[in-house]
């Protein structure tokens, strides 16, 4: 994990967040140095995960170190990010 998701995992800690969702490329990359066109970040203190599309699996197992990879396909988005918000035990989200 870099620097940068350690702080924001300090940073939502101290705030009492549970976890964030980054949407915005430009977090993205600042984040987890990821510089494919599609993804969404699922940050907690328990899990960092990158769910992109299968063009960008291998791009961004190279970009994203300490990032978990998730191919979003075959179940979309906002299912995948809801079971880790219910596995995280998530009730403030930003």
């Amino acid at each position: 994990m870099n620097q940068r998701t350690t702080k924001l995992i300090s940073l939502i800690q101290e705030k009492n967040i549970d976890a964030i969702i980054v949407v915005n490329a430009s977090n993205r990359r600042y984040l987890s140095y990821f510089t494919g066109s599609s993804g969404v970040l699922y940050i907690s203190p328990k899990r960092k995960v990158l769910l992109t599309d299968f063009r960008y699996m291998e791009q961004a197992s190279n970009q994203c170190k300490g990032y978990e990879i998730v191919n979003h396909q075959a179940e979309g988005i906002l299912p995948l990010i809801k079971k880790y918000m219910d596995d995280d035990e998530v009730e403030v989200v930003a």
